[in-house]
């Protein structure tokens, strides 16, 4: 919603300072960009937000690894056999 009433803004800017951008079609394509590019934005954004997760996912999963003989009480293997 935000990013719609923004570009309703900008583009009412663009209107009333370049007014032949309108004829020659180049708001439209000044418009497609900025989607392009919040679109590109959310997406580095997921991105960067899923890798984060799978890697605490993953460090979560390591510590429970190395927790579960202590919480297990197993005792480690002796190798010296008197």
């Amino acid at each position: 919603m935000l990013k719609k009433l923004l570009l309703i803004a900008l583009q009412k800017i663009v209107n009333l300072l370049f007014p032949k951008l309108r004829q020659n079609g180049l708001l439209e394509i000044l418009f497609a960009l900025i989607d392009m590019l919040c679109c590109q934005l959310v997406a580095i954004e997921l991105w960067i937000y899923s890798n984060i997760t799978v890697t605490c996912l993953t460090l979560s999963s390591l510590a429970n690894l190395s927790n579960l003989a202590d919480r297990q009480n197993v005792l480690p293997l002796q190798t010296n056999v008197v």
